[in-house]
């Protein structure tokens, strides 16, 4: 594939939940939101998750972040919720896009919440049934079976889709270490992680830093 005309991608290698790496990743998201323009945060979570933030940097109170933390975050890790609060002070026309495929729990409470505001049967309605689909096939307490290679061939999917909707608008984006790497290593099955396809696709465009060494 070659390389297509588009904005830039500024992505960030983490160790999930480690508090240092987010104080840095705050730093990082300032920087790029103040002096750069940049308004879109992709995260490694799943579309719906990332909706229910967009919805909570709109609302006056925290009962949806509270939601989140308990299950689609990592309720061990009380600072999470404050990386979210700074974000929402400190840059409050952030975006969100979550690039994974949907979690059960948390896609049924979506849906939920476009039937109560008579969105039921919409596009979005139907993008989040066929996310959730796909995120059935990942967890065994909903009848799937664990693949990476099938989790990061849609992540991938998932990231260019969106961020190709987006019409050359620049991107910061945090996923853990081992999604960004550059070589096509088969850490994740026969699939190529996310930063060596997205290198291939949008070539210069791409940047990568990885956090992981800072803790």
């Amino acid at each position: 594939m070659g390389t297509k005309p588009c904005g830039q991608i500024y992505l960030y290698g983490e160790l999930h939940c480690e508090e240092k790496i987010m104080e840095k990743q705050l730093e990082l998201w300032y920087n790029h939101y103040h002096n750069e323009n940049l308004r879109y945060l992709f995260l490694e979570h799943c579309y719906c998750t990332t909706e229910f933030f967009n919805i909570w940097m709109h609302s006056d109170s925290d009962d949806i972040l509270e939601v989140l933390y308990e299950i689609a975050l990592a309720p061990d890790f009380p600072y999470i919720k404050d990386f979210f609060r700074t974000i929402k002070k400190d840059c409050p026309e952030t975006v969100f896009y979550g690039t994974t495929p949907g979690y059960p729990p948390i896609c049924e409470k979506y849906l939920q919440y476009l039937e109560d505001n008579n969105e039921n049967g919409s596009d979005k309605y139907l993008k989040i049934q066929e996310l959730m689909e796909k995120g059935k096939r990942l967890y065994k307490k909903y009848g799937g079976e664990w693949d990476d290679g099938y989790r990061e061939k849609n992540m991938v999917e998932n990231f260019m889709r969106e961020f190709e909707k987006l019409n050359g608008e620049s991107i910061m984006g945090i996923y853990g270490a081992m999604h960004i790497m550059l070589e096509p290593v088969e850490y994740f099955g026969d699939v190529p992680c996310l930063g060596y396809q997205l290198k291939e696709r949008y070539g210069e465009a791409v940047h990568f830093e990885d956090l992981s060494g800072i803790i």
